[in-house]
């Protein structure tokens, strides 16, 4: 007769699963102190409604740290907001929102830019110098829109790169897109401009402008994505309600619509309205 296996678990076996606990517990403690630091770098939602009273934004990362980010700033009479789609999600593509809010102050803030056209193109220079990509080849960017609401003109200015804004003015609804063409990255020579659209701003607006991660979310019971359609649709049927309760309606409905077939979180997801 054979003698039994042992059940011993060899000492180096024992070994290596402690190393990777203890590595693993490193790297979750420095992802965890990286959320920190970009929750502190993004301003918090009542600020912006500080700005206007009647606003709301989901951010919800699809991992711990979020390649998506939004930014704000008020200048004269003017609220300048940017909402923001990075290469990458997680650590690589929060390292880039990072790099995109500081350029953002350095434009608008400080030097006093605040044309959404203007504004993405001189982003685009700003990522290209930060990453040196015209020497490394280095081809990161980010997908952006760049919302103005002058309050005393009562204009708003709209310019894209690859992101849209949706407004529903006196129940009609009008998405305008942008660009197809991203900030930052190696540019082919014909790129065109980036192009500025004006909307005179009278009655009721609702204005909105997300990435791709909602529209892109898997679900529902054929484990397809949402799409682009059926987020407009949403957004109009919604679009009465108070700021609150668009939010709410929106989250509930993005994950009742994971769940139909069990779909983990696609992307990071950034709505502004």
């Amino acid at each position: 007769r054979r003698p039994p296996r042992s059940t011993l678990v060899p000492y180096t076996t024992l070994f290596r699963s402690k190393e990777l606990d203890r590595k693993n517990h490193q790297i979750m403690e420095s992802i965890n102190y990286a959320s920190l630091i970009q929750t502190a770098m993004l301003q918090p939602e009542k600020t912006l409604d500080s700005y206007v009273p009647e606003s709301f934004i989901l951010f919800k990362p699809r991992n711990i740290v979020s390649g998506d980010f939004y930014w704000y700033a008020k200048k004269q009479s003017k609220l300048i907001v940017a909402v923001a789609d990075c290469t990458g999600h997680g650590v690589p593509g929060a390292f880039m929102s990072m790099i995109g809010f500081n350029i953002l102050n350095q434009i608008v803030i400080n030097d006093n830019i605040t044309e959404p056209d203007v504004i993405l193109e001189e982003l685009d220079k700003g990522v290209i110098s930060a990453l040196n990509q015209r020497h490394t080849g280095n081809d990161d960017g980010m997908d952006v829109a760049i919302v103005v609401i002058d309050s005393r003109k009562k204009m708003l200015s709209f310019a894209g790169a690859r992101n849209s804004m949706i407004i529903i003015q006196d129940g009609q609804i009008e998405e305008y897109e942008g660009n197809e063409r991203s900030v930052g990255g190696i540019l082919a020579d014909n790129e065109e401009p980036f192009v500025k659209r004006e909307i005179k701003l009278s009655g009721s607006n609702y204005i909105y402008s997300f990435s791709d991660g909602y529209p892109d979310q898997l679900g529902g019971r054929m484990n397809k994505k949402f799409m682009n359609n059926r987020m407009r649709n949403l957004l109009y049927e919604i679009h009465t309600n108070n700021m609150d309760e668009q939010k709410r309606i929106l989250e509930n409905t993005i994950e009742t619509w994971k769940s139909e077939s069990n779909a983990k979180q696609t992307d990071d997801i950034l709505v502004l309205g």
